[in-house]
C-alpha cells in the first residue's frame, strides 16, 4: 500500500466533507466514519443501479432480514466454527497482523523486521452481543454477511412469492466483521453495507457453467457501467486452499486503486453447502419441489459487493489533482450534483432561483451564491458537479446564461429556455 497516496485520498474526502470522523468529542473510534450527503448520494445511486441490474433485470426479488437473529443460524452455517482468521503479534513493535492459518511460518515482522513473533492464534470474526439476562451466558451475533438471512428463510420466501427455479433472492444491508487490522480507509471496516444476491438453481454441470459465466459477465458489466475502467479490473480465480469455508469456487474482482490493488467484489459458487448444513442442524426439511415433483436442495451462485468499496473505487479512479485543484470526473449519472446554479453576485439570486426550480424537476441541482464565482467553480469541480450555470447581469437583458462543463472547462452562452436540451444533447449524444 502506498501510504502517501492513501493519505491524499483521505485528505480529499475530509476536506470536501464526504465523510467525517465519528464521535470526535470522545476521541472517536478507529476507522469509524459518518457518511455525509455527497458520499451518501453516490452510495444510493450505486444501490439503485445494482437493484436495476441484479434484481429487476434478473428474475429476482429484494428482501430485508434482521441484523440480529437466532444464534443457532451461525452454528448451522458453520460460521461459529469456521469464520475466523489467525493473527500473530510482534513482541518488539507490538504490531498485530493477519496470517493465512495456524501453521503459517513468519520469518520476521513486516513492520520492524524483528524475529520475535508469537505463534498464530485464532481470531473470531463475528461480533458477539450478550443477551440481557444476568443468568444467561448465551450470545446473539451481529451478522457477518447478509446471505444467511436469505438461506434460512429461502423456502418460505419462495413459497410466499411463487418463485420457480431458477430464481434470485437479493438483499442490501449492514454486515459486521471483527477485523484484526482496520486499514486502507473505507476499504476495511467493522461495519459496512453489502449488496448480495443468492441465485438458486437446480444443479447440472451445464446449469452451473452457464449461470456462473452469466454472473461473471454481469458483475464485470456492472463495474464497467459504474465507469470503472476495464484496465483497472483484475479477475482472479481463488486457489482452493484460500476459499471461504462455504465456497466451491470463487472469483475475486480486484481493482487497481491508487494506493494498491485490492479485492473489490466477489462471485462465489456456494454449491448447496449452506442449505444442507441448515437442514441437518435444524432438523427441518429445506427441500424445494421442482417441476418433476422431485425434492431437491438447490445450488447457489452468489455475487457479493461491499458498497463502500465501490464508492471508494469510483472516486479514487476519477479524482485528479492539477494546479493545486481537485477535479472529480464522475459519470453524469453518479455525480452528487449534476448541475450547479451560480448567480454572479448575491443580488441576482432571485432570478437565478427560477432556473434552479425548473431544473431540479429533472436533475440533481445545487444552488450557491456565496464567495467569488471562480472559487465556486473550483468547488463544484472538486465535488464532481457536471455543469455549472452562471447567471449574470446580462442574463437579465438577454435571457441567456453561461454554462460551464466540468470535463473540459468549456463555457458557452445559451438561452435559458435551451438549458435542458443542451444538457441532454451533451450527456446522451
Amino acid at each position: 500500500m502506498e501510504d502517501s497516496k492513501l493519505a491524499k485520498l483521505i485528505k480529499y474526502f475530509q476536506k470536501y466533507n464526504f465523510v467525517i470522523n465519528d464521535a470526535l468529542i470522545y476521541n472517536g473510534l478507529k476507522n469509524s466514519w459518518v457518511y455525509q450527503p455527497l458520499f451518501l448520494t453516490i452510495k444510493n445511486l450505486i444501490k439503485q443501479k445494482w437493484i436495476q441490474e441484479f434484481v429487476v433485470n434478473n428474475r429476482s426479488i429484494l428482501i430485508e432480514t434482521p441484523i440480529i437473529t437466532n444464534s443457532m443460524v451461525y452454528y448451522g452455517s458453520k460460521h461459529i466454527e469456521k469464520f475466523q482468521d489467525f493473527f500473530v503479534d510482534c513482541k518488539v513493535c507490538k504490531k498485530r497482523f493477519r496470517v493465512e492459518n495456524e501453521d503459517t511460518k513468519i520469518k520476521a515482522c513486516p513492520f520492524c523486521h524483528s524475529l520475535k513473533i508469537t505463534k498464530p492464534r485464532n481470531f473470531q470474526l463475528m461480533f458477539a452481543v450478550k443477551k440481557n439476562k444476568l443468568e444467561d451466558n448465551e450470545f446473539f451475533y451481529l451478522r457477518p454477511e447478509t446471505a444467511q438471512g436469505i438461506f434460512v428463510n429461502y423456502l418460505k420466501i419462495a413459497q410466499a412469492n411463487n418463485l420457480k427455479l431458477p430464481f434470485g433472492i437479493a438483499q442490501i444491508g449492514k454486515s459486521f466483521r471483527n477485523e484484526i487490522n482496520l486499514k486502507n480507509f473505507l476499504f476495511r471496516l467493522r461495519e459496512f453495507e453489502q449488496m448480495e444476491l443468492e441465485y438458486f438453481f437446480e444443479y447440472s454441470l451445464d446449469n452451473f457453467k452457464n449461470n456462473f459465466l452469466k454472473f461473471k459477465n454481469l458483475v464485470l458489466n456492472f463495474l464497467l457501467d459504474l465507469g470503472l475502467k476495464e484496465s483497472n479490473i483484475i479477475i482472479n480465480d481463488v486457489a482452493a486452499e484460500k476459499l471461504a469455508h462455504y465456497a466451491q469456487k470463487t472469483l475475486d474482482f480486484e481493482f487497481k486503486f491508487s494506493f494498491g490493488t485490492f479485492e473489490l467484489c466477489g462471485l462465489s459458487y456456494r454449491k448447496n453447502y449452506d442449505l444442507i448444513n441448515h437442514q441437518n442442524f435444524s432438523k427441518q426439511k429445506l427441500f424445494y419441489v421442482n417441476n418433476d415433483n422431485q425434492k431437491i436442495i438447490p445450488h447457489v451462485i452468489e455475487p457479493s459487493f461491499g458498497i463502500e468499496r465501490l464508492v471508494l473505487a469510483v472516486i479514487d479512479q476519477n479524482l485528479s489533482f492539477k494546479n493545486q485543484r481537485y477535479c472529480l470526473n464522475l459519470p453524469f449519472f453518479l455525480a452528487p450534483f449534476q448541475v450547479a446554479i451560480l448567480p454572479l453576485v448575491k443580488k441576482l439570486s432571485n432570478p437565478a432561483l427560477t432556473i434552479f426550480d425548473d431544473l431540479k424537476k429533472k436533475y440533481r441541482v445545487t444552488f450557491e451564491d456565496k464567495k467569488t464565482i471562480g472559487k465556486r467553480y473550483y468547488y463544484q469541480d472538486a465535488i464532481g458537479t457536471f455543469f455549472a450555470i452562471c447567471y449574470d447581469f446580462d442574463s437579465l437583458k438577454d435571457n441567456q446564461v453561461t454554462i460551464r462543463t466540468r470535463n473540459n472547462i468549456h463555457q458557452e452562452r445559451i438561452l435559458i429556455s435551451k438549458i435542458r436540451n443542451y444538457i441532454d444533447n451533451y450527456v446522451f449524444k
